[in-house]
């Protein structure tokens, strides 16, 4: 309820002062400096420094301070031209009560020597370079130094890409990955009446999910890996790579009934499915290639690992699986008496379908415009929250920035100044503006 309070701010001025002599603070953290250029402190200057250093003018500090003396300190500090900077970061739902002043939050910033820790910009994308990583080890390293025992610190969005790497290859993650192709390769197994054609989907999706999270890799760093070309692409594509290997299985099985074996089976059921399965590949992956003409970087990469997955999908699936089918099995395989076929099965779906052509057109309409009224109330936006667990550092980060701050701060905005600010109508043109 009260973070403005002597245990807590000693503590972390306490936690602020063994980061500083820390090795991670000798080698990193700067000079903190007022906007008149006057050294206040290293690394940061807190709620807590300021309040150190009114209650040594008055011969005391945080350490011997009563919870009154600290409290009249406050006072004293909003009261200065300083107090201002340190007032605006308290939470928004900070009050004044009979003249003491009580805050469930407040923030504040490190300065660290930026061409250290890498150089370069530090941007909060998802699709980050060693550099970037690099930074946000940092940020929780510092975090870490900084936390205490009476309070807990957050660090506002400092691990963006560790988290979003944490989470895309978290054991969960992973399981249901497994479970999605384990549940495709039973799938696949079941359509083409053979368990071994199973065991061959299973590979065969393992595999192409290998190949589109490791091209990245092989692109000389044309491309960076991602979560998105390491994890969402390779299982957005294995639905079309079922597709390949159904319909190229389906066909040669149909030969096979045919009188038709082996390679011969397998020729003509290519030479009649190839050209629509080619053309559905290239179509895609001049879908996916047209994304290359877009400016942002993460867009190219997903259009270069895009056009690859495609191309990778029917090379795969639909080549390589049907044609090792054909060498394991000897003999076609003979379906046995009663045996449940699949497309049996579609086909029934299918003529129900047909003779009830009335009740299913009003039960798609009723569906449409269910999903019309939905649609509409689309929120137009993308939230960094959406992307993440809702028990994650991060998202909880952000969700006490917008409790405690959103409201008071609103959107940031940095302005260059150039010209010789030495020059008195620079310093009257910026005092007018």
């Amino acid at each position: 309820t009260d973070v403005l309070t002597q245990p807590i701010l000693a503590e972390l001025l306490l936690q602020e002062r063994k980061t500083r002599d820390s090795k991670l603070g000798k080698e990193f953290l700067v000079e903190f400096q007022d906007p008149q250029g006057h050294v206040l402190n290293t690394g940061f200057f807190s709620i807590a420094d300021a309040l150190e250093a009114i209650l040594g003018q008055q011969g005391s500090s945080l350490t011997l301070a009563t919870s009154q003396e600290v409290k009249a300190a406050l006072n004293t500090l909003f009261q200065q031209p300083q107090g201002v900077f340190f007032q605006s970061q308290l939470s928004q739902h900070a009050q004044l009560e009979e003249g003491v002043w009580e805050s469930p939050a407040f923030y504040f910033f490190a300065v660290a020597d930026n061409e250290k820790l890498g150089g370069g910009v530090f941007r909060r994308t998802i699709g980050g370079d060693a550099v970037m990583l690099e930074k946000e080890r940092f940020n929780r390293s510092l975090q870490a130094t900084l936390q205490g025992q009476n309070y807990r610190l957050l660090g506002i969005g400092i691990d963006l890409n560790l988290q979003a790497e944490e989470q895309g290859y978290s054991l969960p993650i992973l399981a249901r990955i497994a479970g999605v192709i384990l549940l495709m390769s039973v799938l696949g197994g079941f359509i083409l009446r053979s368990w071994k054609a199973g065991v061959l989907v299973l590979i065969g999706l393992g595999s192409l999910f290998l190949w589109i999270r490791g091209f990245p890799f092989v692109t000389g760093g044309i491309v960076r890996p991602s979560l998105t070309t390491e994890v969402l692409l390779p299982l957005a594509f294995m639905g079309l790579a079922m597709d390949f290997v159904v319909h190229i299985g389906r066909g040669y099985r149909k030969e096979q009934q045919s009188g038709h074996v082996g390679g011969k089976a397998f020729t003509l059921a290519l030479r009649v499915l190839a050209p629509a399965l080619f053309l559905a590949t290239a179509t895609d992956a001049i879908a996916f290639a047209a994304n290359t003409v877009s400016p942002v970087e993460a867009v190219i990469a997903f259009g270069i690992v895009g056009t690859f997955a495609a191309i990778a999908s029917f090379l795969l699936m639909g080549i390589a699986v049907p044609l090792l089918l054909i060498m394991i099995e000897e003999d076609a395989p003979k379906a046995k008496e009663g045996a449940h076929d699949a497309a049996g099965l579609f086909l029934g779906v299918t003529r129900f379908i047909v003779n009830h052509r009335v009740l299913m057109s009003i039960l798609l309409i009723a569906i449409s415009v269910g999903a019309a009224l939905s649609a509409v109330r689309v929120e137009r936006g993308l939230d960094v929250t959406d992307f993440f667990s809702e028990d994650s550092p991060l998202v909880e980060s952000l969700n006490v920035r917008d409790y405690h701050f959103g409201d008071r701060r609103g959107e940031e905005t940095i302005l260059l100044i150039e010209g010789d600010l030495l020059n008195p109508q620079v310093a009257a043109a910026l005092a007018q503006t």
